[in-house]
């Protein structure tokens, strides 16, 4: 085949996996089911009875054992009719420089202030008076 045809083919199947994931929604939708927090229950339980693997509560609520079978299966179904839907995460909020503790702070602006040129020693002083 060619690269052309090849191309052609996979971006079909492609649009169909694409395509899938609305019509599942579509589907969930008049059920109630509008969100992945949602169907998550319900999908542990389809998992849970599929898979013959019993959900533990984890820090987040109800999930399976890392790396098996179902926690893989819930993940792909989550994530086929949801997508990559998280919930919002605070933003990280800037932590502090940590200065020498063992530098006194006065030692420490004497210094910076002796590094100043005689004209910046003046300008600072004379907006400091």
């Amino acid at each position: 085949m060619q690269l052309a045809s090849i191309k052609a083919s996979a971006f079909a199947v492609f649009n169909k996996a694409d395509d899938v994931s609305v019509v599942l929604l579509s589907e969930l939708l008049p059920l109630g089911i509008a969100s992945r927090a949602d169907a998550k229950p319900l999908v542990i339980e389809w998992a849970s009875k599929k898979y013959n693997c019993k959900p533990y509560a984890g820090q987040r609520g109800m999930t399976f054992k890392q790396g098996s079978t179902a926690r893989m299966a819930m993940n792909r179904v989550l994530d086929r009719i949801f997508g990559g839907e998280t919930t919002p995460r605070k933003p990280k909020t800037k932590t502090k420089t940590k200065t020498n503790s063992k530098t006194d702070k006065v030692a420490r602006l004497v210094t910076s202030f002796g590094k100043l040129t005689a004209a910046e020693k003046r300008r600072f002083l004379a907006s400091v008076q």
